[in-house]
């Protein structure tokens, strides 16, 4: 009685591999491709954080709770300020007190328990530009740089051209991979030659040195974004 419930169940599997192969045949590439993702758990959610990601760096103006550039230099190294809930006052942030340090003369900040910084969502700035949230009193969730600055802001306007350049790297590779690609393979002979070449001096330089060299030899004037597409 087992072994004709176990050649059963070996029949049942078969006839639903068979099913699965004939479904698999019938699909275009795209299709095969979007299958395998959806099978792929951790593929599906790190494309789900890439894309909140994108999302986040687009509407930076939007999300970020301050503009990337707004310093105060009162503000200084202020340390992340933790997020609190109550029913009475919803979401705030405690507010700051300041110690001058004696021996390096600096402003050290410790939360003030008797203060509260309400956070307000969708709020409006004094130049009129609504934010998800921010809030009136000072609230820096990472903390301020050297020069007052809001860190989270600035990682989020700063995700634009760190993501942005990784894509339009890729796809300048492949544009210039392909025409070079096409021309030392149709003309061949000297052509080809001296394509291989040049390729083979310029992958023999450290990668990290040899932008590090690029990019001294570009105009000090220039910004991030054009020191990039320049080396």
């Amino acid at each position: 009685m087992n072994e004709i419930q176990s050649i059963d169940n070996q029949a049942i599997e078969t006839g639903e591999e068979v099913k699965d192969a004939a479904e698999v045949g019938q699909l275009s590439y795209r299709q095969l491709i979007w299958r395998r993702f959806r099978k792929n758990r951790m593929g599906v959610i790190a494309g789900v954080l890439l894309l909140v990601f994108y999302i986040l760096a687009i509407g930076a103006d939007f999300f970020a709770p301050y503009h990337y550039n707004d310093i105060n230099m009162r503000l200084r190294h202020v340390p992340p300020q933790r997020l609190h809930f109550s029913v009475e006052d919803g979401f705030y942030v405690h507010g700051l007190k300041s110690v001058r340090n004696p021996e390096s003369l600096e402003l050290e900040f410790t939360k003030d328990l008797a203060r509260r910084h309400p956070v307000e969502f969708l709020f409006k700035d004094a130049d009129g530009k609504r934010h998800l949230f921010s809030s009136a009193g000072p609230m820096f969730l990472l903390g301020t740089d050297r020069m007052g600055r809001d860190l989270l802001s600035r990682i989020m306007y700063g995700a634009r051209v760190s993501m942005t350049l990784g894509l339009v790297g890729v796809f300048l590779s492949i544009i210039l991979g392909s025409i070079l690609g096409t021309i030392s393979g149709y003309w061949g002979g000297w052509v080809d030659n001296l394509i291989q070449r040049v390729i083979e001096v310029l992958s023999a330089f450290p990668d990290i040195p040899l932008w590090m060299a690029l990019g001294a030899a570009l105009p000090p004037g220039w910004s991030s974004i054009q020191i990039y597409f320049g080396t």
